[in-house]
């Protein structure tokens, strides 16, 4: 699913780029609950990614969350706030250059079986069988995180969730 959940994006982008809005978009990519489901570094990191012609590219190591995305759509389209979290936020700034890259985007299918399936015998798929994915929250998340780990990284131990304190992000007092 995350092949095709890319190669949709990848059209969407493909579709835009090539019209005459272009020059004047910016999509934003963000994960919508990026609290859980821990990855190599930290259980509270997501992707993000801004597309644009007048992005700068490139990989941008800072913290940004939904709020920063709000403030930099506030700030493009010279609109206030709508609460105290967006009207602190601190907005993606670094990302923009001085002159568009017009270039437009072309999709490319991916080069992975979009129909392949797990297979429905094994360690995972005991674990995964009882699973209510038919409604929202229904699950127990750990267990389903520890699943998906299993899958997509085999052996490689589980990270667990990682929790830092106001000292370590150095919001203590000051």
């Amino acid at each position: 699913m995350a092949a095709d959940n890319d190669y949709a994006v990848g059209r969407i982008v493909d579709a835009v780029s090539h019209s005459r809005f272009w020059r004047s978009t910016v999509i934003f990519v963000l994960q919508d609950d990026s609290q859980d489901g821990p990855d190599h570094v930290d259980s509270h990191r997501a992707p993000l990614l801004v597309i644009s012609p007048w992005a700068a590219g490139g990989v941008v190591h800072r913290f940004a969350n939904t709020t920063a995305v709000l403030k930099t759509i506030e700030e493009l389209l010279h609109l206030g706030s709508m609460s105290q979290f967006d009207h602190y936020g601190r907005a993606l700034r670094e990302q923009w250059r001085d002159h568009p890259d017009l270039t437009p985007f072309t999709a490319t299918l991916p080069a992975v079986d979009m129909a392949e399936m797990n297979p429905d015998t094994g360690r995972q798929a005991r674990a995964s069988s009882g699973f209510n994915l038919r409604v929202a929250d229904a699950i127990d998340d750990e267990a389903f995180n520890r699943v998906l780990w299993a899958v997509e990284k085999g052996f490689t131990p589980y990270p667990g969730p990682r929790q830092a304190d106001a000292l370590t992000l150095g919001l203590g007092s000051r």
